[in-house]
């Protein structure tokens, strides 16, 4: 199941400017020192089936292919951080 936000935009922050995090990784190859990684995330969203998903799941498999692009905008969907902690059954993160 697809969970994160497609409305959350990740950004690479370097000196004087905000970039997007692909424009940063594949533009200029991230060979400009980021100071750190943010993500712009919606201020109005809703939690839809991921956090049931969650619950009911005998194995929660987090597999990014970025974890800049890939488990942030998971992680902030409301309810999801909490649904894997709270999660009875086993999750893995796989890097």
């Amino acid at each position: 199941m697809s969970v994160g936000d497609p409305e959350a935009q990740p950004a690479a922050d370097i000196p004087d400017v905000a970039l997007h995090f692909q424009e940063w990784w594949t533009r200029y190859r991230a060979a400009i020192p980021a100071r750190r990684f943010s993500m712009s995330v919606p201020t109005r969203r809703s939690r839809g089936p991921a956090c049931w998903t969650v619950a009911a799941a005998d194995l929660v498999l987090v597999a990014p292919s970025n974890p800049v692009v890939s488990v942030t905008p998971i992680l902030t969907v409301p309810g999801v951080r909490e649904a894997l902690a709270a999660s009875a059954r086993s999750s893995a993160f796989l890097r």
